[in-house]
């Protein structure tokens, strides 16, 4: 499977403190950080993930970016829907993967990881392709692998601004929607045209009885290149919602 890594540094060539990773099916992309500042493009290596000597050459890549020094704390990021969420409440560490397997088919060759979303009283619990432990763990001191959902919920959590959330990826987008500051849906769906988003969205509201025209939708993550055709094609099946958009300034890569 070909991956794309994206690497962002700073301008000064200074050592980074911190690497935020993001994998998704078919790309990486990469933010290095240092005292929490962000920084910029600089470039693109596609690699084989089945291929080890591929892999070291990101490595070697990765390290020769911070002047070969090693990272004080790794972020590493999935997005995939193989998922669910459990209430704190029912959840106990020895029957997670009993309760992802429910929606989410056994799969011997994973490894299975949870993280904690007190302020919506949820864990996500999650499959992950376990070689992930090993690749990046000579590169830090610490590495964390998180599910993506983890860090948007987190996000939405902060004011519980009712609306429907959307996080787009390359492949896959987020949703979460919020109504009377309650959470009532977060999933992640694949599509492959705008249009695939804008059919979820209609049969989500509709199976939530909520009336899309009248809710307001937040945008967040890589989708400046579709804003205006999404919007103008969403305000065309409902009239009225063209003052009920907003662009947050927010990725997965700039949480650690």
């Amino acid at each position: 499977m070909d991956l794309i890594l994206e690497i962002r540094k700073n301008l000064d060539n200074s050592v980074v403190d911190s690497l935020s990773l993001l994998l998704e099916k078919k790309r990486i992309s990469c933010i290095k950080q240092k005292k929490g500042e962000n920084v910029f493009s600089k470039n693109i290596f596609v690699f084989d993930t089945e291929k080890k000597d591929s892999i070291q050459k990101v490595k070697k890549s990765l390290y020769k970016e911070n002047n070969s020094n090693k990272f004080s704390f790794i972020d590493v990021s999935i997005i995939n829907d193989e998922f669910t969420l459990i209430p704190l409440e029912y959840f106990e560490e020895e029957l997670a993967e009993v309760f992802l397997n429910y929606n989410v088919p056994y799969s011997e060759n994973k490894g299975l990881r949870y993280c904690w979303i007190p302020n919506f009283d949820l864990a996500i619990v999650f499959y992950y392709p376990e070689e992930i432990d090993n690749y990046f763990k000579d590169l830090a001191d610490k590495v964390r692998i998180t599910h993506t959902g983890f860090k948007f919920l987190s996000k939405i959590a902060e004011k519980k601004t009712d609306g429907f959330h959307l996080c787009i990826y390359k492949e896959y987008f987020e949703l979460i929607v919020i109504n009377k500051q309650k959470l009532l849906i977060y999933n992640v769906y694949p599509y492959k045209i705008m249009q695939d988003i804008l059919y979820f969205l209609q049969v989500i509201s509709k199976k939530l009885s909520i009336t899309l025209s009248n809710s307001t939708l937040y945008y967040y993550g890589n989708f400046e290149k579709n804003i205006d055709f999404f919007t103008s094609f969403l305000k065309s099946l409902h009239p009225g919602s063209e003052k009920r958009f907003e662009l947050e300034n927010y990725t997965t890569l700039d949480t650690l």
